[in-house]
């Protein structure tokens, strides 16, 4: 989508591993494992600091950015495409939060 910069893929392959693996080294050029060592980094940190309102208080909504931005630099994600993974990371986590704060 060229007005969101979300990339949609349907295929009829009953591979979707590949595809990952294509996508993420020729669209984002990192490897699909450092890929799933950031996606499991960003859900332990997310989860472990997520309270029951951060989706309410500004002041804790910035401190989710900071959290989500440092995990992104820290494994070379492209800089250029890092404030659209933070908007959908903090989506997700919006999400997921009710799920979170019910079970810690």
């Amino acid at each position: 989508d060229k007005g969101t910069g979300n990339y949609t893929l349907w295929s009829t392959s009953q591979n979707p591993h590949v595809l990952r693996l294509i996508l993420s080294a020729f669209v984002l050029g990192i490897p699909e494992h450092k890929l799933r060592v950031i996606a499991h980094e960003l859900l332990v940190s997310l989860r472990d600091n997520v309270s029951v309102d951060w989706a309410h208080r500004e002041s804790a909504r910035a401190r989710m950015r900071v959290l989500v931005k440092r995990i992104l630099r820290k494994y070379g994600y492209p800089p250029d495409l890092q404030d659209a993974a933070v908007q959908t990371v903090l989506q997700q986590a919006e999400m997921l939060s009710q799920a979170w704060t019910l079970a810690g």
